[in-house]
Formats: C-alpha cells, sequence, structure tokens
C-alpha cells in the first residue's frame, strides 16, 4: 500500500500519526526511566531523587532499519517494551504513589517538595565529595603535627616537674624557716605545680599544695580587720524601694581572711556550713555570716555554752544580702573556705602571739579540726623528707 495511503487510512481509524519512539534511561540513584518522546522537548524529574533531566523531541531524521533477515544476538527483555498507551505523566504518578514518593505532579512536571538539594543527591556521592584523597591527606597532615606537638610539650612539662619538684621543695622549707615569706611562697607554688603534674597524692604532695594555698591567701587578705569590715556593711543594710537599686550590691567582695571563730555547724544542701552570728549582733536587724566547710572538717567537737564550735579558717567574703524580703536577717555570704593547719605560715599571718597558753591552745585546734593527719615539722626535717621524696619521684 502506498504510503500516504497507510497514513490517511491511519487517520481516519483514530490512530495516532507520526513516528513513535520511546524514551529509556537509567538514573544515578538507579531508578529506570521509560517516557514516550513527542514534538516537544518535555523537562522531567525522577520520582525517586528529583534529578531533573530532558527529554529531547522525535527526531526528524529516519531511524536506520537493519538489513533483510538480521536476528539480534540478545534480544531486549521485555519490560523494556512497555505499553506506553497511557499518557507518560500517568505512568509516574502511579509509580510514585506506588514507591509512596514525596514529589508531585503539576503540568506534565514533578517537583520535589521535600527533600534538599543534598539530600537529592546520594548519600555515597556526598560523601565521596567531602572526603576526597586530597583533603584526608591534609587532615592527617595535620592531626600528625597536633599530636607530635602535644607529646612533645606533654613530655617537656613531665621532665621540669621532675628536676623542680625537689629543689623546690628543699628550698621552700628553708625560704619557710627563715620566714621568708614571699620566697617560701613562690617554692611552694612551683612544688605544688610540679606534684599537680606528677600526680602525686602521697602526705608530702599534700602538704605542699596545703602550704601554697596558706602562703598563697596571705598576698590576698583584706587590708581592714573583719571587725571593720562588718561595721562599713552596717550603713549598706537597708531594704531598697520599688524601682530603686539596692544599696548592699555595692560591696562587691573578693577579700580574704583568716578568722578564728565560733559558730553553729548546719547542714546545707548536703554538705557542712558553719554559721556565724558573731562577732557582732544588732538588736533591730540581726547579722550573720554563712562559711561552708570542706569535708575533711570535724564537726562533732565539743561545743561550748551556745552549742557553737571554734574553726580557725580562711574565708573570702563573696557577697551581702538580706535573707529574704520579709526577713530581717542580713547575711554575709562566703564561698570559698580551707582551714587552717600550719603553725609556722599561721605566724607570718600574725595570729600567733608570744603567749605559750595561746600557742599551745591553737595548735591543738590546728590538730582537732580536721582529719588529716600533717603535723607541721621543722624546715630540716622537712627538707630531709622531701629530699627523700624527690629521690623516689
Amino acid at each position: 500500500m502506498v504510503g500516504w495511503l497507510k497514513s490517511a487510512v491511519g487517520l481516519l481509524s483514530g490512530a495516532p500519526g507520526g513516528r513513535t519512539e520511546v524514551y529509556r534511561r537509567n538514573c544515578t540513584c538507579g531508578e529506570p526511566l521509560q517516557l514516550q518522546r513527542t514534538k516537544e522537548t518535555q523537562r522531567r524529574s525522577c520520582p525517586r531523587c528529583g534529578t531533573r533531566f530532558i527529554v529531547l523531541p522525535v527526531s526528524p531524521f529516519r531511524r536506520p532499519k537493519p538489513p533483510k533477515g538480521y536476528v539480534p544476538k540478545d534480544p531486549p527483555p521485555e519490560d523494556l517494551n512497555p505499553d506506553i498507551s497511557e499518557p507518560p505523566v500517568d505512568q509516574f504518578e502511579e509509580r510514585a504513589g506506588r514507591s509512596g514518593s514525596k514529589f508531585a505532579a503539576t503540568e506534565g512536571l514533578t517537583e520535589p517538595v521535600a527533600l534538599t538539594l543534598e539530600e537529592r543527591v546520594p548519600l555515597g556521592r556526598r560523601i565521596r565529595r567531602q572526603f576526597t584523597r586530597v583533603r584526608m591527606t591534609i587532615a592527617a597532615v595535620i592531626l600528625l603535627i597536633v599530636t607530635a606537638g602535644y607529646v612533645y610539650w606533654w613530655r617537656t612539662r613531665m621532665e621540669w616537674a621532675r628536676e623542680n619538684y625537689t629543689v623546690a621543695v628543699v628550698a621552700a622549707y628553708a625560704a619557710l624557716g627563715a620566714e621568708k615569706t614571699e620566697e617560701a611562697a613562690k617554692q611552694f607554688s612551683i612544688a605544688s605545680q610540679s606534684a599537680g603534674i606528677l600526680d602525686l597524692e602521697d602526705a608530702q604532695s599534700l602538704e605542699v599544695r596545703q602550704y601554697d594555698r596558706e602562703l598563697g591567701v596571705l598576698d590576698d587578705l583584706s587590708l581592714q580587720s573583719f571587725p571593720d569590715l562588718i561595721d562599713s556593711l552596717t550603713g549598706m543594710m537597708a531594704k531598697p524601694e520599688a524601682g530603686e537599686f539596692p544599696v548592699y550590691r555595692q560591696y562587691s567582695g573578693g577579700d580574704w581572711f583568716v578568722l578564728d571563730v565560733y559558730g553553729k555547724v548546719t547542714q546545707k544542701e548536703g554538705s557542712p556550713w558553719l554559721v556565724v552570728t558573731g562577732p557582732v549582733k544588732f538588736v533591730d536587724e540581726p547579722f550573720e555570716i554563712h562559711i561552708p566547710l570542706p569535708e575533711y572538717a570535724v564537726t562533732d567537737r565539743p561545743t561550748n555554752a551556745l552549742n557553737e564550735q571554734r574553726f580557725l579558717l580562711a574565708t573570702r567574703s563573696d557577697y551581702f544580702a538580706p535573707k529574704g524580703n520579709a526577713a530581717r536577717t542580713w547575711i554575709l555570704h562566703c564561698d570559698s573556705t580551707f582551714l587552717w593547719e600550719h603553725v609556722d605560715s599561721l605566724k607570718l599571718a600574725g595570729l600567733f602571739d608570744d603567749d605559750p597558753d595561746f600557742q599551745d591552745e591553737l595548735r591543738e585546734l590546728l590538730q582537732l579540726q580536721t582529719t588529716k593527719k600533717l603535723e607541721a615539722a621543722p624546715a630540716a626535717e622537712s627538707g630531709n623528707q622531701a629530699r627523700a621524696v624527690g629521690g623516689e619521684s
């Protein structure tokens, strides 16, 4: 039959005219894509990953035909020749509905509505893009340099601590015996740092750390006495009106004091606290001092007639405020405290006078208020002990 006559018969019977071609391609995510070509360019998206692709129109050139008698070696599978009688968009919508895809199709264009551009790219490809060979090499070199630097710094600190611990302890006790406060504080600070680097927890290192705290706080002692501080706070005991700045906020605190006080031991938040209602107590406005006690403090000692225990400690006054809006009690809060343990450092603080009875009383107090069994040894004996410990380390 003549070609033009065949076309006319096809048009009269309702068959689609022109050539029919099917676009077949596998997406980068592995999804097979099939679509009928038309005379116009089509823009589509993968229903799984959302990758955009363009379907070119039907080629205007004739498709070459194989010679007569040609039989392909491997015939194409049946699933590559689907029935394309339905519109292409319907095929995409049905496939998206079966796979539970989160893509919406409008006017022949599939648009992603839930995934970003990074999420549409496969995970393996994103990993390969981020962790390239060059980047991994640079990261390995940087890690090697940092590790080598840390090891060098750590070994240098350990060598410095081993060399200076014994020498600093001997020099510190010698300066302490000669009542050279600045030199003793400097040497005890070096010895304490060395003991911390070496992780020493023996009796000698604990005593060195305690001396470091006691001598170090002498430089931070307040220029005024503690009773003078209480007197200066009396002018701030005024509760502000609405919208006014509290006068007691003018005291910022931060001054250290070495106190020999009596107070009641109470439990606050699971830890012992010392509540001192003196040395000044006002008739109209009661005054209290709240001092935290360390864990090694002995709180079951004999008390006086007011059920108060005596402690010799160093504390820092932090802030001053009323106990509550309705209460009339004012509180001086001291959040940093440690118990004093050595007599020779107490002499440098000015609390050790020439009275032998008072000296014996303070020595007994220093031994009874703490569970630590550290006695202040003479400078020569302590130096010999430091040499022995330093030789072992």
